[in-house]
């Protein structure tokens, strides 16, 4: 109940209406970016324009990952993108040590009253979902097991944003 609580905030920051009419449309600027690179990336065209606003600043790296989410409709990846980054807060929360339930009820905390998180969520950037990378880099979790080493995670959360 209370993750759901999550993601309904994430997608309340993102432009999901009130009332009867629930009309959903997202802001999602970063993440319109990242698409346009990656299509241009799948079409053999220019990743990288002039634009000094909106232009694509990121490694090429990230064009080819944004080339694969271009195949999939907006809207549908709008849904998956922003569900994900609302999702992402407890998960950090969590790695960080606080139990799920108050990690749960901070994450609506978090996602209304600090910029940085409402921002990321509201304009569709990657920096929740690199930001979880470093951390279960450093704060592994329960198991001893770790899939990538912490040098690896870092790593791959270095080529997508530097």
């Amino acid at each position: 109940m209370l993750a759901a609580a999550v993601v309904v905030v994430a997608l309340r920051v993102t432009g999901i209406g009130s009332g009867p009419d629930l009309k959903w449309d997202p802001n999602l600027t970063d993440l319109k970016v990242y698409l346009t690179a990656g299509r241009n990336w799948r079409n053999g065209e220019a990743i990288y324009s002039d634009d000094p606003c909106l232009g694509f600043l990121y490694p090429p790296l990230t064009a080819v990952v944004f080339g694969v989410a271009s195949l999939v409709p907006f809207r549908v990846l709008a849904l998956a993108w922003t569900t994900a980054n609302g999702l992402l807060v407890p998960f950090i929360l969590r790695r960080l040590g606080l139990p799920w339930e108050r990690a749960l009820l901070w994450s609506v905390a978090v996602v209304i009253l600090v910029l940085p998180v409402r921002e990321t969520i509201m304009l569709g950037q990657v920096n929740l979902m690199l930001c979880a990378l470093v951390v279960c880099a450093f704060y592994p979790g329960g198991g001893t097991r770790r899939p990538l080493r912490a040098g690896c995670q870092v790593g791959i959360a270095t080529a997508i944003k530097l």
